[in-house]
């Protein structure tokens, strides 16, 4: 109850006018004065119990110095609050928001990076723009060589054609001649001549014939593999338009003189890169089913040096291996290739293939 009756009074003090601290502090000491000095009684009078009247003005001066002296705390406390707050905006005075600054500073850096992104797009859009142009010309230089290419194929498939019906003329003049020989036995010495002959040109012709559709499917070939590269491959189009670039067809051939399954196709940038495709490296007879295919260099060097192993392309069913170490490739004159184990090996120890010499003049653009 007593707390109750304090903020009562701390409420109606408030509504007061605020009086200072020196006459509040005043009032409390003479309060407590006025409480402390001995109450004197007469002598004469006889003790008497105290009566319900003093006990009643006894608690209601204890309510009073309670709502004093906590109606001094609360004046104080706002005092000196407000003293430490005036005080405090006196010593900082008028600043500039932070937000004010820190928006200022993020502006600034936008601004900053939306310059560098404008340069960086610039220059990229240059470089596609230099690309467009070095792909639309490299474009036309194999537009030339296929129309080459097909020329070739057509006088192939020109002479084919002219190869069977001469066959076709042998056959039925030997057919004749057999058939000549059967009824007339008198010259039966000369027309087996003759047969012999023609069955010695029809030989020839076959010969020949199996050479023609040989080089025709490996023009075939070729031609598909042109047309592959300038599709597929985009770091071939973007080697056909490089200066001093070497390209070049390598075939191997057998004892008889004829070539064999595998072939390659070598593109070398002077000193800069080298990019080695290799076509049925795997169709070999006597070849171990988990063979390695590895390349080599030769030249100023002692030994090979091991170019690496080439990785197989299923995609496009061809093996290939890039190398562009220009300080190896100035000091090759030549490069081959050779069957290794699995893992490949430290020197040429296998069966070698698909030699090709790198000290030719470029033949591209």
């Amino acid at each position: 109850m007593i707390p109750l009756m304090a903020a009562s009074a701390a409420a109606e003090i408030d509504s007061l006018p605020r009086e200072s601290d020196s006459t509040i502090a005043a009032a409390e000491r003479r309060l407590m004065a006025r409480l402390e000095s001995p109450v004197t009684l007469p002598q004469n009078s006889a003790p008497k119990r105290p009566s319900w009247h003093v006990w009643g003005i006894g608690l209601a001066a204890c309510f009073v110095v309670f709502g004093a002296f906590a109606y001094s705390r609360f004046v104080r406390h706002g005092s000196e609050r407000r003293q430490l707050s005036i005080s405090q905006s006196s010593a900082n005075g008028p600043s500039v928001p932070p937000t004010v600054t820190l928006a200022r500073s993020a502006d600034s850096l936008a601004l900053q990076q939306s310059q560098a992104e404008a340069a960086t797009l610039r220059r990229q859009i240059s470089a596609i723009e230099n690309s467009s142009v070095r792909s639309e010309s490299s474009a036309a230089t194999l537009r030339h060589q296929l129309q080459a290419e097909q020329s070739q194929r057509d006088q192939i498939v020109s002479e084919r054609d002219s190869l069977s019906a001469q066959l076709s003329t042998a056959q039925a003049e030997s057919q004749a001649l057999r058939e000549k020989l059967a009824s007339s036995e008198s010259s039966v010495g000369q027309q087996g001549v003759q047969v012999s002959a023609l069955e010695a040109k029809v030989r020839l012709l076959d010969a020949a014939l199996e050479e023609t559709n040989s080089a025709l499917d490996d023009r075939e070939r070729m031609l598909a593999l042109d047309k592959d590269f300038m599709q597929h491959d985009r770091d071939i189009r973007d080697l056909i338009g490089a200066r001093d670039l070497y390209i070049a067809d390598i075939f191997d051939t057998n004892e008889s003189g004829k070539t064999t399954k595998p072939f390659g196709r070598l593109f070398y940038t002077q000193n800069r890169s080298l990019v080695f495709y290799g076509f049925d490296l795997e169709k070999q007879p006597g070849l171990k089913q988990a063979a390695a295919f590895q390349a080599w260099g030769s030249g100023s060097d002692s030994q090979p040096i091991n170019l690496g192993l080439f990785y197989q392309d299923d995609s496009h069913k061809r093996w290939v291996l890039r190398f562009n170490d220009p300080k190896t490739l100035a000091r090759m004159n030549m490069v081959f290739v050779t069957v290794e184990p699995p893992g490949g090996s430290n020197k040429p120890t296998g069966k070698q293939l698909l030699r090709a010499y790198l000290q030719i003049q470029p033949n591209h653009p």
